[in-house]
């Protein structure tokens, strides 16, 4: 120290600048107190996980509604078929329980051997209708009359919409029926009831005095006849021959009857009694013609199964 003055030495140095920065450090810091820096983003909050929760929800419930009205839907649907098939059903019962009533107590002779069948209680060609729960129904019939003394009679009926054809319903009907009726009166074992050419004869007697329910079948699936021919393998006592039928559903045969559509008396059916054999996938019966109507003149073949009737329309002579 010289005079009072300080004096520094030229070695020694300091900085009076870095207490400020420190203050001016600290005063920043004080100024951003309640600020948000660009760095930290906005304020953390659950609005954005409420909206997501809110639209899985609305999703979910919209999923359920639309399962549910599909499935109302489809009952709906499904009853209105229901209902319907029941109408079908109700008016085809009621259509053949009539015609068995009209056929059991009268034999109208349109009826014999009808191939395609034809109506059960009017006159050809007018339907035989029947209209039950909004639903109309026509009744086909076609009648087996044995050669037995002509005592018993094979009806089939078969029952189908109006629209449909007389032909198309014998091979697909949607309600077939089969009886056996029996015309011997018991107490006199006479037959006075013959073919009439209306549907009821008060004049006759003895019709109906037995009746046998054969089948009572929905939608059956009838077999078809198609060709025969004398081309069997089946070995036959003459004058009986071997013969051929051809055609389709000949699985589970009971029975097949030659019905003579030509000659002296006419629609006789003439039953055949020899072994039937099915055979390549019930389209072929082999079997021997019936001896007692061998050279009676022109016939059709029945085939005759659990699921209905075949009537043949090619005529055969044996």
């Amino acid at each position: 120290m010289i005079n009072g003055d300080l004096e520094v030495s030229p070695d020694v140095s300091f900085s009076v600048q870095a207490p400020r920065a420190k203050l001016r450090g600290i005063g920043a810091q004080q100024r951003l107190v309640g600020r948000t820096l660009p760095w930290q983003g906005r304020p953390v909050d659950d609005r954005g996980a409420t909206l997501i929760l809110a639209l899985l929800f609305l999703t979910v419930v919209s999923l359920v509604t639309v399962a549910v009205v599909n499935l109302a839907g489809a009952n709906l649907n499904n009853t209105g078929k229901f209902r319907s098939a029941h109408a079908f059903e109700s008016a085809s019962n009621n259509a053949n329980q009539v015609a068995v009533q009209y056929v059991r107590y009268g034999f109208i002779s349109q009826t014999l051997n009808a191939d395609p069948p034809v109506p059960c209680w009017t006159t050809s060609p007018t339907p035989s209708t029947v209209s039950s729960q909004g639903q109309t129904v026509d009744a086909w019939c076609s009648t087996r009359w044995t050669p037995s003394a002509q005592t018993t009679r094979v009806v089939t009926i078969s029952t189908c919409l109006s629209s449909v054809s007389a032909a198309t319903c014998a091979a697909n009907p949607l309600l077939q029926t089969v009886v056996s009726i029996g015309d011997i009166i018991p107490s006199s074992g006479i037959n006075e009831c013959v073919p009439s050419a209306s549907p009821i004869d008060v004049a006759l007697t003895g019709c109906g005095t037995k009746l046998v329910l054969n089948s009572w079948v929905f939608t059956p699936q009838p077999p078809t006849v198609s060709n025969v021919a004398s081309a069997g393998t089946a070995t036959c006592t003459s004058p009986s021959r071997s013969v051929e039928i051809t055609g389709t559903g000949f699985n589970n045969v009971s029975s097949v009857y030659f019905v003579l559509v030509g000659g002296a008396p006419s629609n006789r059916v003439f039953p055949v009694t020899a072994a039937l054999t099915v055979k390549s996938s019930g389209t072929i019966i082999d079997t021997c013609t019936p001896a007692s109507g061998s050279g009676a003149g022109p016939t059709h073949v029945v085939v005759v199964t659990p699921s209905g009737s075949a009537f043949g329309s090619t005529n055969y002579s044996f």
